[in-house]
This record gives structure tokens, sequence and C-alpha cells, in this order.
């Protein structure tokens, strides 16, 4: 059995023909985020508007922190891709029993992790101390993480769908070789 979905990247031009050319890659340090490293897609539910709103919202956040100002065109690029796992490589989050585990994991290393507001960096470092421990304890290499992300300072914070659902989930790829057809599109005056 396999979980399959489609999912949206937002980034800059530059990275979109890169990517276009090679596929993506998992820099040796990792792509930190949020939900620990991964490439991030938003989930789309049967080519949802607000997921592609969600990936622009993340090119402009990454432009704001000035991460494609090396770049020779830092201009909005978002990508298109059916991701496919097989489910024993898949972790859903967003279920009660995954949030448990987690919750136990963080109170047992609380101490080590003495801090009150942690980083972003050190909050993407407890989730891959804890996928690294899940994978041990359940002898897999996971390849897809479902997880909600916290909309950074968005105008879609004020949408009646965020009010209504509350934070949107990502796809996390932790293997290149989840990702399947891609499709790519250069949004202008965003």
């Amino acid at each position: 059995m396999y979980m399959e979905a489609v999912g949206l990247h937002g980034t800059c031009v530059s990275n979109a023909v890169s990517i276009e050319q090679e596929g993506f890659v998992l820099s040796e340090n990792g792509d930190s985020q949020y939900r620990g490293t991964g490439h991030y897609f938003w989930e789309s539910y049967k080519n949802s508007e607000f997921a592609r709103k969600l990936a622009i919202e993340w090119w402009r956040h990454c432009c704001n922190k000035d991460k494609f100002r090396d770049k020779p065109d830092p201009s909005c690029a978002v990508i298109k891709a059916d991701l496919k796992a097989k489910i024993e490589r898949y972790l859903d989050f967003e279920t009660k029993e995954v949030k448990g585990k987690f919750i136990h994991f963080l109170e047992s290393v609380e101490e080590t992790l003495n801090e009150e507001s942690p980083s972003g960096e050190n909050l993407c470092q407890r989730y891959d101390l804890f996928i690294d421990m899940y994978e041990e304890n359940n002898q897999c290499q996971l390849e897809i993480i479902r997880a909600s992300i916290p909309l950074i300072n968005s105008k879609l914070k004020r949408t009646a769908r965020f009010q209504l659902l509350g934070n949107p989930v990502a796809l996390i790829v932790k293997s290149s070789e989840c990702i399947g057809e891609m499709s790519f599109e250069y949004p202008q005056n965003v």
C-alpha cells in the first residue's frame, strides 16, 4: 500500500530551474524548517487554490528573510509535485497516536532541552531527534511526514478557511525518490 498526495512547493525561479534540471536535492546540512529536515510541500486537496497561496506566501517569507539574495532570479516559482511513499515509510504527525508519542518524547528529554522559547533551528532538531528515534524503534526509514505548520506572518491567517481548519498541513519529503511528476508555475505580480 502507498500514500499518495499532491503537494506545492514555493521557491524562487533560480531554484526552480535547478530543481527542473537536477531534481530536488537535500543539502548536506539538510533543509531545516519547522518540523524537521526535508523538502516541504503544502498538501493540496483536489487542486485547492489554498495550497498555491501557501506556496506563494512561503516564497514571500523567504524573500523577507533574504534567503534568495544570492540568486540570479529571486522571483516566485511554485512547483506542483506528485508524492508517493510506501505506507510503512509514511508518518502522520496529526494522529493522536503519533502526537502522544511525541509528547512523551519531549517530556523524556525536557531537562536537556531546557529552553522556554527555542529558536526555529532548535525546534527542527527536536523533530529530527524524534524522527531518528521513531525510525530506530520501528526499523524503518521514513520518506514522507505529514504535519501541520504554523502560518508565518500572513494575511491567510485571516481567511475563513484558516479560521475553520487551523494550521495548514505540509508534507515533508525526506527522500527525493518520493517525488514524481512535477509541473512549474511562475506567478506574476505576487
